[in-house]
């Protein structure tokens, strides 16, 4: 194979499955209504649509809980909890995510998925999708205040494996995440272009990834398997 790549670590949401159309912009504007119902004033509340046509809701929380902003810690957490509900309907991961998870079977890589957010919530959205299966090792990373970072788990999963951080791929819409923290490693990484992610420049050159892809099974022609 091209570039003797023997693992992959694949993020969740925005990379197996479009989560703009088919979950996330619908949590935004129902968590949008609890905050300013909480008593987030419009300013902020014009400022947060803004910044969510870039960043992922909890970097947005975040932001508002640090100087100058310092929002009452009360209306984050109403915000987080009403994204974070479990209540949410049928998704589907995108057309060619199982086909292409089978491929890398076929050809025995090892794969993890790992995921950030409510644990919980995450757990569901794996059986709902159906793709628990396909892979080695799920990794489930609290968000809002975690004790471990994605690169934690891509060391982790590396390690474990015994398999050198340059021979592990990590795959990801956010260049702020899976992209510069693979990048830390020395990985091989990859942002897919799917959602609100795919617009958001690089701040630095940890954030650049090393390809581009538009649909998850590009990934296969770059590790150099037939699709």
């Amino acid at each position: 194979m091209g570039l003797g790549i023997r693992a992959l670590c694949s993020d969740l949401d925005g990379t197996l499955y479009d989560c703009d159309k088919e979950l996330e912009s619908c949590n935004y504007w129902l968590a949008r209504q609890t905050m300013e119902d909480a008593g987030l004033d419009n300013g902020l509340l014009r400022e947060m649509d803004e910044l969510y046509k870039t960043m992922s809701f909890v970097e947005i929380l975040k932001i508002l809980e640090r100087e100058p902003y310092s929002v009452d810690e009360r209306i984050l957490r109403a915000g987080y909890n009403c994204y974070n509900n479990l209540e949410f309907g049928k998704i589907n991961p995108s057309p060619d995510v199982i086909l292409t998870l089978e491929r890398f079977k076929e050809y025995g890589i090892k794969t993890a998925l790992v995921t950030m957010g409510m644990p919980e919530r995450q757990q569901i959205k794996v059986g709902v999708l159906g793709i628990g299966d396909y892979f080695d090792e799920l990794f489930f990373v609290s968000d809002f205040s975690p004790e471990t970072s994605k690169g934690d788990c891509f060391r982790c999963f590396a390690d474990k494996n015994d398999i050198p951080y340059n021979e592990v791929m990590v795959v990801g819409d956010k260049i702020s995440k899976e992209i510069k923290e693979g990048n830390e490693l020395g990985m091989t990484t990859v942002q897919i272009l799917q959602g609100r992610h795919a617009e958001r420049a690089p701040m630095y050159s940890l954030e650049v990834p090393d390809h581009k892809i538009s649909t998850f099974s590009e990934i296969l022609g770059i590790i150099g398997i037939a699709e």
